[in-house]
C-alpha cells in the first residue's frame, strides 16, 4: 500500500530535467585531415527546416534515411598547392551547363578551420549539340587560386553566441571556342563573388529515425549559414552578350540567397543533419545522418511509485514530488507530464499542472477526492504511467458531513463496517479508507446498484478514520473503529 503524505505546501519546485546549452571546442569535434562522412539524402518535399531558437528540439521521426547518400571525403594534401593547408574534398558546382569539379583546400587548427583556396580540375565540354559547330567547347584548364580572405569554417569554441562574416571571389578560368560567334579559343573566367554570415543559431537536441526505432536525444549546436552569391561571366575580359549568355543557360549579375543549417554535436565533426533552404526558408536539400552507431531512445521509467496524497481545502497547495519518481536513460532527454483523472476525465479547472516539471497546484474550497493518472512522454514519444489518489479535506471550522450521501454504521465499529448509499451508484467507485496520519490503509471497490454493502475492517488499530470516494466531491465520511 502507497503512503499517504499531509501536505499544505511544498517549497521547492522540481523540474526532471532541461536542455542544458552546450559549448564545443575543438577537442569535442575532433576534426582530422583524413575522414569519410556520409549522409542519406532526403528528398526535399521531406525535409523540415529545423528551428531556431534556445533549447529547442528537433523531431525528425518521421524522415526515414533514404538508399541515395551524398558522401564527403577529406584528404590530406600532399606538397604546397595551397600553402598552409592540411586537408582537401573533391567539390562538383553546377551553374547553366557548366558543371565544374574543384579541389577544396582547407587548414585545420586548435583555432579554427578555414577553407584557403581551390583547384579547377581539367575538363572538356562539347557545345556541338547546342551551336551545332563541330569544334565548339569549354575547356577548363587544371589551375589553382588562393583566396585572397579565407573563409572561416568553423571557429573554436562554438557557443551560443558566436557568429562570423566571410566574403571570397572564386574564379574558374576557361577557353572558349564557338566559331559561330567569332570565339576561337577565347579567354574566358566565370567569377563568383560570395558574402555569408554564419551564427549559431539555436542550441538543444535532435531525434532521428534509426532502423526504424526513435534515437535519444541527441546534443548540439545549430549552425544557420545565410549566403548571397552572385556569377559573373566574361570573354575577352568583356561581359558574354545576352544571347550568349542563353545558349549557355547562364545569367549574368544575378544575386542568389540560401541558407545552410548545420547541425554539431560532441565528438563528431560531421553534422548530424545539413538543411539548405532558399530565401523564403523553403527546404532545397536535406542530408541525414545515416550513422546507425546512434543511440536508440530509452523511454521514461517509474522508480517508485507515486504516493496518494491528502491536502487541506480552502488553502492554496503545490505539490512539486511527482517529477522525483521518474527517470530516463538518456541524459540529454526531456519529461513531459500529462495529468488526468483515472477515468479519462479531464482534471477540475481550479487544478494546475506544469507539464514541464508535473507539480500540481490549486485550491479546493469543497471536498474531493481524485483518482489521478500521471502519464510521463520523452521526446521520442515513448511514455510510463502512475495512479495515485489526490483527496482535499476540509480544514478548522468546516462540516465534513454536510451534504454527504454516505452513511457507515455502526460507529463505533470493529471487524466490518456498513456503507448506506443515499443514491445508488451509477458505475462502481473505488474507496479508500484513511487513517488520521493521512495514510491509506485499505482499499476497494464499491459495487453500483445496491444501496448496502459491508466491508472488513478487521485487523485495523482503534482510531477515527475517514472515507474517501475517488472522483467525486463528497466530503470524507468519518468511521470509528474499536477492534482492540
Amino acid at each position: 500500500m502507497k503512503k499517504i503524505f499531509f501536505f499544505f505546501f511544498l517549497q521547492t519546485v522540481l523540474a526532471y530535467s532541461a536542455i542544458a546549452q552546450i559549448t564545443l571546442s575543438f577537442d569535442d569535434l575532433n576534426p582530422k585531415n583524413s575522414d569519410t562522412m556520409t549522409w542519406s539524402i532526403v528528398p526535399s518535399s521531406l525535409g523540415i527546416a529545423p528551428l531556431e531558437g534556445a533549447g529547442v528540439h528537433q523531431n525528425y521521426l518521421k524522415i526515414q534515411p533514404s538508399s541515395a547518400v551524398a558522401s564527403l571525403v577529406y584528404n590530406p594534401t600532399e606538397g604546397s598547392i595551397i600553402p598552409l593547408a592540411t586537408r582537401y574534398y573533391t567539390e562538383s558546382a553546377a551553374t547553366g551547363i557548366f558543371s565544374i569539379m574543384s579541389h577544396i583546400y582547407e587548414s585545420v587548427s586548435n583555432d579554427t578551420i578555414k577553407s584557403l583556396g581551390y583547384e579547377t580540375q581539367a575538363d572538356s565540354l562539347s557545345l556541338s549539340t547546342i551551336t551545332l559547330g563541330v569544334h565548339d567547347k569549354i575547356v577548363f584548364p587544371k589551375k589553382a587560386h588562393v583566396l585572397a580572405n579565407p573563409l572561416t569554417i568553423l571557429p573554436f569554441p562554438l557557443t551560443a553566441n558566436t557568429s562570423w562574416q566571410s566574403s571570397a571571389r572564386f574564379t574558374h578560368d576557361f577557353k572558349l571556342t564557338i566559331i559561330g560567334a567569332g570565339y576561337d579559343n577565347s579567354e574566358g573566367n566565370y567569377i563568383q563573388n560570395r558574402n555569408s554570415t554564419t551564427m549559431v543559431a539555436g542550441w538543444g537536441t535532435t531525434s532521428l529515425s534509426v532502423n526504424g526505432k526513435a534515437s535519444s536525444p541527441v546534443s548540439g549546436l545549430l549552425l544557420k549559414e545565410s549566403v548571397v552569391e552572385k556569377d559573373s561571366f566574361l570573354v575577352d575580359n568583356s561581359p558574354i552578350s545576352d544571347d550568349l549568355l542563353a545558349i549557355l543557360g547562364l545569367q549574368q549579375g544575378v544575386s542568389r540567397s540560401k541558407n545552410i543549417y548545420s547541425f554539431y554535436r560532441l565528438g563528431q565533426e560531421k553534422p548530424l543533419f545539413i538543411c539548405k533552404t532558399d530565401a523564403n526558408n523553403t527546404v532545397t536539400s536535406f542530408y541525414l545522418d545515416n550513422d546507425t552507431t546512434i543511440s536508440k531512445n530509452l523511454p521514461p521509467r517509474l522508480i517508485s511509485p507515486i504516493p496518494d496524497t491528502l491536502v487541506a481545502t480552502n488553502k492554496l497547495v503545490e505539490l512539486n514530488y511527482i517529477s522525483r519518481h521518474f527517470t530516463d536513460g538518456d541524459s540529454n532527454d526531456f519529461l513531459y507530464f500529462d495529468i488526468k483523472q483515472a477515468n479519462g476525465d479531464t482534471i477540475p479547472a481550479w487544478l494546475y499542472v506544469d507539464s514541464g516539471s508535473g507539480s500540481i497546484k490549486g485550491e479546493a474550497t469543497d471536498s474531493i477526492t481524485l483518482s489521478l493518472l500521471i502519464k510521463v512522454k520523452d521526446l521520442a514519444g515513448d511514455s510510463c504511467a502512475d495512479t495515485a489518489v489526490l483527496a482535499f479535506i476540509p480544514g478548522v471550522g468546516i462540516n465534513p458531513l454536510s451534504i454527504n450521501p454516505l452513511s457507515v454504521y455502526p460507529q463505533p465499529c470493529s471487524n466490518t463496517v456498513t456503507i448506506s448509499i443515499q443514491n445508488r451508484f451509477e458505475s462502481e467507485k473505488t474507496a479508500n479508507l484513511i487513517n488520521s496520519y493521512g495514510q491509506v490503509v485499505r482499499r476497494f471497490n464499491l459495487a453500483f446498484g445496491v444501496d448496502k454493502q459491508t466491508i472488513d475492517v478487521s485487523g485495523l488499530k482503534d482510531g477515527v478514520y475517514y472515507l474517501a470516494i475517488a472522483n467525486s466531491h463528497w466530503p470524507l465520511t468519518k468511521v470509528i473503529i474499536t477492534n482492540d
